[in-house]
C-alpha cells in the first residue's frame, strides 16, 4: 500500500472543519480576532464586562475591525439601561456607548449609522437622529446590497420630529460625508490576558494538526 503525505494546507483545512465539539473562538487567528471571539462568548454568557473590555480590545486593531466598535457601542449603551447600575456608571456606559458608534459610523459602518439615528430618536435628540438618519439613507454599499437597516416608519418618526432648520442642516451634514478609516491603535495591558487562554488552547490545537495521529497521510492503492 503507498502512502503519500497530504499537503500542510489541506490538512489543516480537515483539521478545521473536524473541530469536533471545540467552540469557533478556539479556531481564532488573531490578536483582534481572538479578542473579538473572546467579546461574543462573554457576552453570549452574560459577562457584560469581559465583552466590553474584549470589544475594546478587538477596536484597537483598527482597519477591518469596524463591527468591534460598533458591537462596543451597543453592549455600552445596553448596559447603562441594565437594572441597578447607579446613574455615575449608566453615564460612563452612554458615553462610550455613543462614542464608539460614532467611530465606527464615521468609518462608514451603515449599521451603527442607522443605531445612531434610532438611538438618538429614543433619547429624544432630534437634531442627531435627523443628522445620522440622512447620513444612512446616503450610505452607497447598503442601497447596493440593498439592504434597510432604518425601518420607513421609524425613518419619518425621526422626520417628523426634526423641525425644518434640524431637517435642512442633516442634509448638508449628508451631502458632506465622507467616511473616515479607522486608526490602529495598541491594545491596552490587560488584552493579552483575556485571549491569553484562547491562544495557549489554538497552541494546543496546532500540535492536534501536526501530531501523525491526526492523518498526515492517506491510502492511495492497494
Amino acid at each position: 500500500m503507498v502512502r503519500i503525505a497530504l499537503p500542510l494546507v489541506l490538512v489543516l483545512t480537515l483539521s478545521a472543519c473536524a473541530g469536533g465539539g471545540r467552540p469557533d473562538f478556539v479556531r481564532a487567528g488573531t490578536g483582534g480576532e481572538m479578542a473579538y471571539a473572546r467579546a461574543a462568548n462573554a457576552l453570549e454568557n452574560g459577562d457584560t464586562a469581559t465583552a466590553l473590555a474584549a470589544y475594546r480590545c478587538a477596536a484597537a486593531y483598527g482597519p477591518g475591525y469596524e463591527v468591534a466598535w460598533h458591537n462596543l457601542g451597543v453592549t455600552a449603551l445596553n448596559a447603562a439601561a441594565a437594572p441597578g447600575v447607579s446613574a455615575e456608571a449608566a453615564e460612563a456606559y452612554r458615553t462610550e456607548g455613543y462614542a464608539a458608534l460614532e467611530t465606527a459610523a464615521n468609518a462608514g459602518w451603515a449599521a451603527s449609522q442607522a443605531e445612531l439615528a434610532t438611538r438618538h430618536l429614543a433619547a429624544g435628540h432630534s437634531a442627531e437622529a435627523a443628522r445620522w438618519s440622512a447620513i444612512y439613507r446616503t450610505n452607497n454599499r447598503d442601497q447596493a446590497l440593498g439592504l434597510t437597516r432604518l425601518p420607513e416608519a421609524t425613518a419619518n418618526a425621526i422626520a417628523a420630529n426634526a423641525s425644518d432648520a434640524e431637517r435642512a442642516a442633516a442634509i448638508e451634514a449628508a451631502a458632506d460625508f465622507f467616511p473616515r478609516a479607522l486608526q490602529r491603535s495598541e491594545p491596552g495591558e490587560g488584552c493579552d490576558a483575556l485571549t491569553g487562554a484562547m491562544r495557549r488552547e489554538r497552541e494546543v490545537n496546532w500540535q492536534d494538526v501536526i501530531q501523525p495521529s491526526v492523518g498526515t497521510s492517506r491510502p492511495t492503492g492497494q
